[in-house]
């Protein structure tokens, strides 16, 4: 039987309820945010449980989706037109159904994407794929509840929003040193990019005031209005908002911090001992500017990044918003609260050592490239720059943090083997309770504690008799796995291993196994005695006594880490080609197949072969040929229209997908695969100096002319020929 909430998916049940934006420049609503109910006198009425039913069904992608449909469906019913904002929410823990921006219909107004900044760090690779789609079609990017956590501020050069939404309780509060900080950022980066502020929570002319004060040019909250279905829009001022878009964003770059910098400045030559003290100059700046701070750092093969390195950045860790560290064989997790980036041997990351620090008033960046020196390892040199150029910087930052993987542990996949709202997975609610044996009596319970005492799972026991349920027994896997010894532990109930990482819904299910007198077995993130998180695989047995009450629950735990992480990256890896970073021949498949199972098929499908590629890799090497390939699908990439999507099919091959309405539209067909066969014959030096370039030959087909996946893939690769024989029967001076 359906649930609520797939009822009311299914039927379209949510409403939209518009809550004005005003400009303080001229007093006149100019925006509205678009606000998601679900059906009246629900009992998923209020948001709050709406996306908590989402998160507990698994459907928060859908839920997302379903949201933007409505609002936009919404907007455009009550008169939405030009010179009038909508600002709509995307949820950050579902930032792959982003996709649907590009295919949803949208009324005649200014789009903004708001993104809520909680966990955005957790998939920075999917937040600039998000935001780089946004802008591509036109609509501006706002971070939301900015303020709510210092952290948020290292978001600004990241993402380089258009708009900032100040957190309401900066503007109810009183003003303190939080803030004074929050504020003085938040203006600095306006003064330097052009953004602008938004202040939340609005109520009284008092809390307007200051909302000036902190550099606010937009309002929103019940001083100005409440939400409404239908706000009349009759006498609204009309403006042009697209004075909200930044002219200077770009997409995450795809080149290396080398390849973005070594072309225009000059270099310099050093050995190892100096660029070691440089770098950690940049990581006292880091640990300056604290938690306002994102600091990355190559280390070009995991088993540079210990000792001595592994503790610095551990403890920058504890201070910084985010700090990452790159090589081959790194770890997902190389230090408590280091985030690894892993590169494949060969990458073109691997010959680099950067070490890039930016934060809300501090810029600056070392560049450096192995020159490969068969030596000791103090007379290595490196031809290095230092730059403090805060835009450098910002791309530095960003064309690393695309290679960051995506931490499954704060934000899911709506796919993910693991809950996309509590971060824990019921595994087996029907297990078999714990029964002791009759024949089991008291001269074997020495034997039986040496017997836990030995096993490697963690092991305790609570006693349920009592109001907190305290630990009364814990084992020595349980010390090992936790950190906590025996005295730390008993007499406190397990809590003290949940953080701010810890789902609320996890602790819920297994309080109510516990209730219903049924085991249960959950995954759920817990932390070690030293702050470190990790995932709890843990089974909760019920212990009843001879009336049959309950007296004790047994729980056994696993570190499952590993385990989670290593589903996070296959499945990241199933859909996505290591070397180019474009999706895949089995992404493809889905997406075709998908987009022919449409109710009206519309969309082209360019299929790219390149031409002179072999060449290349004869006589350069095939170190050469995979950067070639790399440049390729970064050219590619670079001139996608929106709803467009790149794949590599393996080997040269590539293809592109387009959908939307205006994809079959007369002339667009060869004016994609001109730009496409353009981006591919750009020229490129390789690493002795030579310049190379291969050419494309480009074919398309028609979806709608097409019955299966197969079959408009046969065309496009028929079209390809047709055109590389053409090509070759024309006399030399038309080619």
């Amino acid at each position: 039987m359906a649930t609520e909430l797939q009822q009311i998916l299914a039927q379209g049940g949510l409403r939209t309820a518009f809550q004005p934006i005003v400009d303080l420049r001229t007093g006149a609503v100019v925006a509205y945010e678009a606000l998601t109910r679900g059906p009246a006198g629900s009992p998923l009425e209020r948001p709050d449980r709406l996306f908590a039913a989402a998160g507990e069904e698994r459907l928060l992608a859908e839920l997302d989706t379903a949201c933007l449909r409505t609002a936009f469906a919404n907007a455009a019913r009550v008169g939405f037109g030009a010179g009038m904002g909508l600002f709509v929410n995307v949820e950050p823990r579902t930032l792959d159904s982003a996709r649907s921006l590009a295919e949803e219909p949208v009324p005649d107004a200014l789009v903004v994407v708001e993104l809520t900044e909680r966990a955005l760090l957790a998939r920075p690779a999917d937040l600039l794929h998000t935001v780089a789609l946004a802008r591509r079609r036109g609509w501006a990017v706002a971070l939301d509840d900015v303020g709510a956590d210092p952290r948020s501020l290292a978001l600004l050069p990241i993402v380089q929003p258009d708009l900032v939404k100040l957190d309401l309780r900066l503007v109810q509060d009183q003003p303190d040193r939080h803030t004074a900080a929050i504020a003085t950022a938040v203006q600095a980066e306006a003064e330097r990019s052009g953004m602008r502020i938004l202040a939340e929570g609005v109520e009284t002319e008092a809390q307007l005031q200051f909302a000036r004060s902190l550099g606010a040019t937009f309002s929103q909250g019940w001083l100005h209005g409440r939400p409404e279905a239908e706000p009349d829009l009759a006498g609204r001022t009309r403006v042009d908002l697209t004075e909200l878009l930044r002219g200077d964003t770009r997409p995450a770059p795809q080149q290396t911090p080398a390849e973005l910098v070594h072309p225009h400045h000059e270099l310099r030559r050093a050995t190892k001992p100096l660029l070691i003290q440089i770098s950690k100059h940049l990581e006292r700046q880091a640990k300056e500017a604290g938690d306002t701070a994102i600091l990355l750092g190559t280390f070009q093969h995991a088993r540079f990044f210990g000792g001595d390195s592994a503790r610095r950045y551990r403890d920058l860790a504890d201070v910084c918003a985010f700090v990452g560290a790159f090589g081959v064989e790194m770890p997902f997790e190389p230090a408590a609260g280091v985030r690894g980036g892993l590169l494949e041997a060969g990458d073109r990351l691997e010959g680099e050592w950067d070490v890039v620090v930016i934060g809300a008033h501090f810029a600056g960046a070392l560049v450096a490239v192995d020159l490969g020196d068969q030596c000791a390892e103090e007379q290595r040199r490196f031809d290095y720059l230092v730059t403090y150029d805060r835009d450098i910087v910002q791309d530095l930052a960003r064309s690393l943090l695309v290679r960051i993987w995506p931490d499954l542990r704060q934000v899911e996949r709506s796919e993910s083997v693991i809950s996309a709202a509590t971060g824990a997975v019921v595994l087996d609610d029907e297990a078999t309770p714990l029964v002791v044996p009759d024949t089991f009596g008291p001269e074997h319970y020495p034997l039986l504690a040496r017997a836990l005492g030995a096993t490697a799972a963690g092991v305790t026991v609570a006693d349920a008799r009592r109001p907190d349920q305290p630990l009364v027994y814990v084992n020595e896997a349980f010390e090992r796995l936790t950190g906590y010894g025996v005295q730390e532990a008993l007499g406190r109930n397990c809590r003290f291993l949940q953080g701010v990482g810890t789902a609320p819904e996890a602790i819920d299910r297994m309080r109510a196994g516990i209730a219903q007198r049924r085991p249960v077995t959950v995954r759920v993130v817990n932390y070690r005695r030293d702050g470190t998180p990790w995932w709890n695989e843990v089974h909760l047995a019920p212990v009843f006594d001879d009336r049959g009450q309950l007296t004790h629950v047994v729980g056994v735990q696993h570190d499952v880490s590993s385990e989670v992480e290593a589903t996070s990256q296959l499945r990241y890896l199933a859909r996505h080609d290591q070397l180019t970073g474009l999706r895949n021949r089995a992404s493809l498949v889905e997406d075709l197949q998908a987009a022919m199972a449409a109710s009206e098929v519309v969309g082209l499908l360019f299929f790219l072969d390149l031409v002179g590629f072999k060449q290349v890799n004869d006589r350069h090497g095939h170190g050469a040929g995979d950067d070639l390939l790399r440049r390729v699908g970064s050219g590619v990439w670079s001139v996608l229209d929106e709803g467009a999507t790149a794949y590599r099919l393996g080997g040269d091959e590539f293809v592109v997908l387009l959908q939307g309405p205006s994809a079959e539209e007369e002339g667009v067909a060869e004016r994609v695969a001109g730009e496409l066969a353009a981006a591919v014959a750009r020229p490129m030096r390789t690493d002795d100096g030579s310049l190379v370039h291969v050419t494309a030959t480009v074919g398309w087909s028609r979806l709608s002319d097409a019955a299966t996946a197969d079959e408009a893939l046969r065309a496009a690769d028929r079209h390809l020929y047709a055109v590389r024989r053409d090509v070759a029967g024309r006399p030399a001076g038309r080619r």
